[in-house]
């Protein structure tokens, strides 16, 4: 009886003892994620921030956390977007685009990957390729109001605003900025520099496409909201 109550003694034991270490080694996991995540932020304008990314994703990967290899596909666009100089800058911008929103998809990260999709897309109208854009937009609209993530609603109706901006259709352009407008007042945002700047933002938009439409009372007036 008094080698059976030592077994057990020692059972516990060991559990209690392993089940800190597991946690430990968790916590330390995450750290090692937030760690080069926060390094990535720093590096946003260094050309170092290819190599920080691709090391966040390699320890993503290797944390089987989907997220947090989205986050690092999504430092490397913002690499390339910056030094579109280099070879085969676009293709990689498509494929780290895609790969992020496969990565986000799984983590079911519905914000990152309607995001990472309008960053795509304003990266396409940027440098005028239209084609399947319009499409694309809409999608990436009707998904955001769906799943009612404004934020994403706002970013998707800016992107048609700029894509319209850009075939030449102030008009079109005009409307989707009013639909952003709208969005936004919907936001819930405590940041006041942030709703303000938001704001300011989609009236200097709408300021613009009234002038393109040579509607310069209108285009007065957006302006002088953008300072309100």
């Amino acid at each position: 009886m008094k080698k059976i109550l030592l077994v057990c003694i020692s059972i516990a034991s060991l559990f209690f003892c392993c089940s800190p270490d597991k946690k430990s080694l968790e916590e330390n996991q995450q750290v090692m994620l937030d760690s080069l995540l926060k390094e990535c932020r720093t590096q946003l304008n260094s050309p170092d921030l290819a190599n920080m990314a691709q090391r966040l994703r390699a320890e993503a990967i290797k944390q089987n956390n989907d997220l947090y290899a989205g986050y690092a596909c999504g430092f490397t666009i913002m690499y390339y977007t910056k030094y579109s100089n280099i070879n085969n800058a676009e293709d990689s911008i498509r494929l780290y685009g895609e790969t992020a929103k496969e990565y986000f998809k799984r983590a079911d990260h519905l914000s990152g990957y309607l995001r990472t999709e309008a960053d795509l897309l304003r990266w396409e109208i940027q440098y005028q390729n239209f084609e399947n854009t319009f499409v694309r937009i809409f999608t990436l609209i009707n998904d955001a109001e769906k799943e009612n993530k404004i934020s994403a609603v706002v970013e998707a109706y800016s992107t048609l605003g700029w894509a319209y901006r850009a075939s030449d259709s102030p008009k079109e352009a005009h409307d989707a900025f009013l639909h952003e407008l709208e969005a936004i007042k919907k936001l819930d945002i405590t940041n006041k520099t942030k709703i303000t700047n938001l704001y300011i933002s989609v009236f200097l938009e709408l300021g613009y496409a009234a002038l393109t439409m040579n509607e310069k009372d209108l285009a007065l007036a957006y302006s002088d909201s953008s300072l309100l």
